[in-house]
């Protein structure tokens, strides 16, 4: 028989069974989990997969102090952990007070200085939670951190091992093949953890000067970043060699030069500035100055002149090699060109011609008197006969006529009550009449020899209209 205390202890049972096995549903992941919780997921490094080997960290946010089980590293390309429960990354928490508080990822690439801070993504599901984890790219490309042999070194065994170690972790970039050993190399590879350039060769020989030559985007960081160029060099044997120019620009006896061209001199060693590194000369050439960059000397200047003859000076002793071999003197020269400016080109490159513009000349108000002296006026039409009040002047707005055509005639005088016209020349058209003011008078007209007009007696004065390339001119006189 059971018991109602049977079916209580019963029920307390059921309810603890369903909290341990039910699952806690499923979750967004719109933040950091919370703890404590395993995990898998993808691995990328600024959207590419993570290399083997990157280790994962989980660090309580807050936290008493943060216990990880097992600071997991990486067996496959782009992922960690699994839906294998013996397979994942475990933050525990601390003590009672890290339950409920957020976890935040750390990775650290194979060869990285110091861990870099993920962004989880992902969903939870009871206890054991896939995070998808990303690294932003911190921005900076792989750096030289040391070399071996040492740059400038002398001395150096004929068996040394040849190396290059960057300050983060690399793989191969565009230019890996770009990686150059004087007198050549056997073989080119990336070391174990991640950090250097391994250089094999044959034996050097002795007394011999051997520079290694690392491109820009020979390697590049796990995201993306190329590294950039790197040059150093090294002596093998006891002694020291003579520092050599290897190339000239521009070369010697060049001819067209441009005014701004580079002026430079490249040497078989990385180069520092000697005794006479200020005595460094280009003839004729203003804003004269040297700088160094590994095995380059560039000598700086102003705008050259067209058609000039230039020669370069590097006395001896300008520049030196880490085993201080000092340069042997060298001199070149070179010729400018001629530098065109554009324009000409059948009347090109000037100034585009502008017409003048043609201002109408006003038309002044005729005098109202009969006493004026004789006058000459550019006015349209001759004035009307003095009256006691001046007639209202002309609309100023109005431009003169346009000309007559070349083949017409004089116009024909005005209608007269007596008229008395000699003969003018046919024409093939009429020009406009003369003003109506000056028709209702007595009129005497005959044209102007050469020019064309009419001649009439106004109120006992003589009054003159003539044209002239289409400006009308009116001459008023006084009957003697």
């Amino acid at each position: 028989m059971i018991t109602k205390k049977g079916i209580l202890s019963l029920a307390v049972l059921v309810l603890l069974l369903a909290a341990l096995v039910l699952p806690a549903g499923i979750q967004a992941a719109t933040s950091e989990p919370i703890t404590p919780a395993g995990f898998y997921g993808q691995l990328t490094l600024n959207g590419s997969p993570a290399p083997v080997g990157t280790v994962i960290i989980g660090s309580i946010v807050g936290g008493s102090g943060t216990i990880i089980q097992d600071a997991y590293t990486t067996k496959v390309v782009g992922k960690y952990g699994s839906t294998d429960t013996n397979d994942h990354l475990v933050v525990l928490a601390n003590d009672a007070s890290d339950i409920g508080k957020t976890i935040r990822f750390y990775v650290t690439p194979p060869g990285w200085a110091s861990p870099l801070l993920a962004t989880p993504t992902g969903y939870f599901l009871s206890n054991t939670v896939k995070i998808d984890l990303n690294v932003s790219n911190p921005g900076t490309g792989p750096a030289v951190a040391s070399t071996s042999p040492v740059s400038g070194a002398t001395g150096v065994a004929n068996s040394v091992s040849v190396s290059v170690t960057f300050d983060q972790g690399i793989q191969q970039g565009d230019n890996f093949t770009g990686i150059n050993l004087t007198g050549g190399s056997t073989g080119t590879a990336i070391s174990s953890d991640k950090l250097s350039i391994l250089i094999s060769h044959a034996n050097f020989t002795q007394n011999t000067a051997y520079t290694v030559t690392i491109p820009a985007g020979a390697v590049k960081s796990y995201f993306g970043t190329a590294n950039t160029a790197y040059t150093f060099s090294f002596v093998v044997g006891a002694g020291t060699l003579p520092l050599t120019l290897n190339t000239k620009s521009p070369i010697d006896n060049a001819t067209g030069v441009a005014n701004y061209a580079t002026v430079s001199a490249t040497f078989s060693n990385n180069i520092t500035a000697g005794t006479n590194f200020g005595n460094i000369t280009i003839s004729g050439a203003s804003g004269v100055s040297g700088s160094i960059s590994g095995t380059v000397l560039t000598i700086l200047h102003n705008n050259f002149s067209d058609s000039t003859l230039y020669t370069v000076t590097i006395p001896a002793g300008a520049v030196k090699d880490a085993a201080n071999n000092l340069n042997t003197a060298t001199i070149w020269s070179f010729t400018t060109g001629v530098t065109y400016s554009g324009g000409g080109g059948g009347g090109g490159g000037g100034s585009p011609y502008i017409p003048p513009v043609s201002t109408p000349t006003p038309t002044p108000t005729p005098a109202a008197t009969t006493s004026a002296p004789p006058t000459t006026s550019a006015v349209p039409p001759p004035p009307p006969p003095p009256t006691s009040q001046a007639p209202p002047p002309p609309p100023t707005s109005q431009a003169p006529p346009p000309p007559p055509p070349t083949s017409q005639a004089p116009p024909p005088p005005p209608p007269s009550t007596t008229t008395s016209t000699a003969p003018r020349p046919s024409t093939s058209s009429a020009a406009p009449p003369a003003s109506s003011a000056a028709s209702s008078t007595t009129t005497t007209s005959s044209p102007a020899p050469g020019k064309g007009g009419n001649w009439g007696l106004v109120a006992g004065i003589i009054v003159a209209v003539i044209v002239v390339g289409g400006v009308v001119f009116v001459i008023i006189r006084r009957k003697p």
